[in-house]
């Protein structure tokens, strides 16, 4: 998914390690959502289906093959951050209006209840335009925007039931902020951080479970 030449598109690639290839696409276009999980099983979760943008509950999963309709989101919003599996995950953060409620995802193939997402405590600071990494009882969310223009360094930890404080990025940043890896093992990279000139950054950031240092910079 994502935004191409002005309108919503459903593409999905995946990569093998050298080259990217074509796999079946969404089944409803929508991009700046939340996503999470691996090449065979991962969440594309709510975003905005039309430009100019709107805020969807939109849930979808991958098997590997084919995306699905999964249960909503029960609230409707945009850049948010995912972190987890396609059998649990959590949505975390978006706007608008700013927002710090999360939401848990758990399906089992083992029940013949079907997927759903719950309410979980809130992030501690509401804010979109996010980036996360780990898991649905191991996870971690950093960056993003307050309000426009204000970027947060914020960086919170979620171990199953709460969120906790963690150490701050060096560097506060907002939309096209990346994030991946573990909680304890993490990369934040890029983002937008006006109204610092040039607003758009190359500075990359590894958490190792305690606090960020700098790394080597995107090309």
């Amino acid at each position: 998914g994502g935004r191409v030449s002005g309108s919503i598109n459903s593409t999905t690639l995946s990569y093998n390690g050298s080259s990217w290839t074509s796999e079946n696409n969404l089944g409803t276009a929508f991009g700046f959502g939340g996503s999470a999980g691996t090449q065979t099983a991962s969440l594309a979760m709510a975003g905005s289906s039309t430009i100019p943008l709107n805020t969807t509950t939109k849930v979808q999963g991958y098997d590997g093959t084919s995306w699905s309709e999964k249960t909503a989101f029960s609230t409707a919003r945009r850049y948010l951050a995912g972190t987890g599996t396609g059998t649990a995950a959590l949505g975390s953060g978006g706007r608008p209006p700013d927002s710090n409620a999360t939401e848990e995802f758990h399906s089992s193939i083992n029940t013949i209840t079907a997927a759903a997402w719950s309410s979980t405590p809130a992030v501690n600071t509401g804010r979109g335009l996010l980036a996360g990494g780990g898991t649905a009882t191991a996870g971690l969310i950093f960056g993003g925007q307050t309000s426009n223009p204000t970027k947060v360094n914020n960086s919170e930890e979620w171990d199953g039931t709460s969120w906790t404080e963690g150490s701050d990025l060096a560097t506060a940043r907002g939309n096209g902020i990346g994030g991946c890896g573990t909680q304890t093992a993490a990369l934040a990279f890029c983002g937008d951080v006006y109204p610092t000139s040039p607003r758009n950054t190359a500075d990359t950031e590894e958490y190792d479970g305690s606090s960020w240092s700098e790394a080597n910079d995107a090309n």
